[in-house]
């Protein structure tokens, strides 16, 4: 059997959570580090909410252009704890999923993740993450990726490849459709 069981995390608290002070001085390259350096002033920059300013405390706003950089740095070492543990994992950013080959392990990676995010001073949002099978189907980086039960119903000039029964398949989710229109 192949890597059938995922693990899809929900949102990582950790964007919000984190500590000026503590992003600067930990996180960031000794070059922009300073407290006093654009990376703060940035972090403490704040950002638009429905039209209104919204100063920022704490946190690395969601969607700024530093957010990617800090994911990276500050998950970096995550990638290379649960690679070398032999788990599957795949990271973009903030965004992963680790997928498995039976439940039991999708659960262990689940707790060894927790373990090495907290030392990271990061949280999973324990709502919002979950074991599921691919054949219900998870989303990732605005794609919806399932295993088949059936053959596609398409036209064979909308297939690029060979579908069968029991392949994985990805499309888009509505949501990454509806936000790329535009009005």
């Amino acid at each position: 059997a192949g890597h059938e069981w995922c693990l899809q995390h929900g949102h990582l608290l950790l964007l919000r959570q984190l500590q000026h002070r503590s992003v600067c001085r930990h996180t960031l390259p000794p070059i922009i580090k300073k407290e006093t350096g654009p990376a703060s002033r940035w972090l403490k920059a704040g950002c638009m909410v429905e039209g209104r300013y919204t100063a920022q405390e704490n946190g690395v706003p969601q969607g700024g252009s530093l957010s990617p950089l800090i994911s990276n740095i500050l998950l970096t070492p995550f990638d290379w704890e649960m690679r070398r543990k032999g788990y599957n994992l795949t990271r973009y950013s903030d965004d992963w999923v680790i997928t498995c080959r039976t439940k039991a392990e999708a659960q262990a990676a689940m707790q060894c993740a927790k373990k090495i995010l907290e030392k990271l001073g990061v949280k999973l949002h324990s709502k919002k993450t979950r074991i599921i099978h691919v054949r219900a189907g998870f989303e990732f980086l605005g794609f919806k990726i399932k295993q088949g039960s059936r053959p596609l119903k398409l036209s064979s000039d909308k297939i690029k490849g060979i579908a069968r029964q029991g392949q994985m398949y990805a499309y888009p989710t509505q949501k990454s459709i509806t936000r790329d229109e535009v009005p």
